[in-house]
């Protein structure tokens, strides 16, 4: 195991005994000190767990079961797919300190990854590629909940974000690999590579908005397009009415279906306002490139990816002020003392 590590006093701490594979993110509630973790794996330290837990300081939490595929029940004995969970968003709670907070004190937990189920036995639901774990439902147990509301007027039939059309199309890879959330709207920003959200025929790429208030889904400002386009990273500065969108797109305010609208041309990153409802295409971005991750510190946007090339400059950090500049190498010099805004590159 020892796959969590944690700095202490300068000293580098194992995390208990870990968990027993992969961890993609990693979400510290900032009043109570719980750590959630999200990844690939199936055991911390000992407890079963689904992709996903949390370290109180004393105990794991299986949180009813995590996030899972149907088991398979051929004879072939094939193992079902690992679940992979690679955000992490915290919601509420608060009030008090890691192993001493009650259900009601801890926060409301999305996660975005690729999976099909949350929840395990008979408190098992359907959730494809997002879930929402509320540790205070059913008097403090728990329960998880897929982000669909299949009532008039949502009629959400594909419990999160999926494939677009018939089972046809199953085969397509879906993904969520960001989650972002706007306070004064009450609206949860989802980034990925998917074909639709709430409604299996709704024709929604890579970038989606829901409203924890209607539970209902929606296009953000018209879209985006590109070669299968993807969204890797979304990012709202606190207090900000801007959506930085990040990943591998080429035009934004469009989908690739719009044939007759022209959109912005965009270099894999983009800022959407939140309050207008217009795209800033920062001087046009960085037209070759695979963005990964993006953090702002006032007017400089700082993002790293795995290949960046503009202006016949190459790396694999940008930074924006006004225009675009690229390093080759990671110099930390060039950043906030703050860790949030040391861009993590992947």
């Amino acid at each position: 195991m020892y796959r969590i590590s944690r700095i202490t006093n300068g000293s580098m701490l194992e995390t208990d005994k870990g968990v027993s594979n992969t961890v993609y993110s990693v979400q510290a509630h900032e009043t109570s000190g719980i750590v959630y973790y999200g990844g690939a794996f199936l055991d911390a330290t000992g407890v079963p767990v689904g992709s996903v837990t949390s370290w109180d300081g004393k105990n794991w939490d299986q949180m009813g079961g995590g996030v899972s595929f149907p088991s398979t029940c051929d004879a072939s004995g094939t193992q079902p797919e690992i679940a992979i969970v690679y955000s992490i968003l915290l919601l509420g709670g608060g009030g008090c300190i890691a192993f001493s907070c009650s259900p009601e004190q801890r926060p409301k937990v999305f996660v975005g990854g690729r999976f099909e189920l949350a929840g395990e036995g008979k408190n098992m639901v359907k959730a494809r590629n997002i879930a929402m774990w509320d540790p205070a439902a059913a008097n403090g147990e728990g329960r998880w909940s897929s982000l669909c509301d299949s009532n008039p007027p949502n009629r959400c039939d594909i419990d999160g974000v999926s494939y677009r059309g018939t089972s046809a199309q199953a085969a397509s890879p879906v993904y969520v690999f960001s989650l972002a959330y706007h306070a004064a709207s009450n609206m949860l920003y989802v980034g990925g590579l998917f074909q639709s959200a709430g409604q299996r025929y709704a024709n929604i790429n890579s970038l989606a908005a829901f409203s924890l208030t209607s539970k209902s889904w929606s296009i953000v400002g018209g879209g985006i397009a590109g070669p299968s386009p993807v969204v890797h990273a979304l990012y709202i500065s606190p207090g900000s009415q801007d959506l930085y969108v990040a990943g591998s797109f080429s035009a934004v305010g469009k989908q690739n279906s719009d044939v007759l609208s022209a959109g912005l041309n965009a270099g894999n990153i983009a800022v959407f306002s939140l309050t207008s409802g217009s795209w800033n295409t920062l001087n046009g971005g960085i037209p070759d490139a695979d963005i990964r991750t993006v953090a702002v510190d006032g007017q400089t946007v700082y993002c790293g990816g795995k290949k960046l090339y503009t202006n016949q400059q190459s790396g694999v950090i940008g930074i924006y002020k006004g225009d675009w500049s690229l390093i080759r190498t990671v110099n930390p010099s060039l950043f906030p003392s703050s860790p949030l805004l040391r861009p993590r590159l992947g």
